[in-house]
């Protein structure tokens, strides 16, 4: 049988600790989005080796947009880390029963 009992006394938004993240944060962030351009940029390389006609008509489109585009998104995850709650607070959950708990 599930026993849930009630929360009634949570803190007040004000009152939450809020911790800093972690120091390498950002950088964790930032190899993400490689981990997603590079294999990005080796498809399009691979598309402009093996097609020679789209090659030549986005050649200076993709020279001058992929930096660009990579660029512009590790300046945003930059600011977002800054910017958009440096900081977190824990909750902690505790099952008493369960697939995950036990009594």
């Amino acid at each position: 049988m599930f026993d849930n009992q009630q929360v009634m006394d949570l803190p007040k938004h004000s009152e939450i600790q809020l911790n800093p993240l972690a120091d390498k944060a950002l950088l964790h962030v930032q190899l993400n989005w490689l981990a997603f351009y590079i294999p990005f940029c080796a498809v399009l390389f691979a598309v402009c080796y093996f097609n020679e006609a789209f090659a030549n008509k986005a050649q200076a489109y993709l020279l001058i947009g992929v930096p660009i585009l990579i660029l512009l998104s590790m300046l945003y995850n930059a600011l977002s880390i800054k910017l958009q709650g440096l900081r977190y607070a824990i909750t902690i959950l505790r099952l008493k029963k369960g697939l995950f708990g036990s009594k």
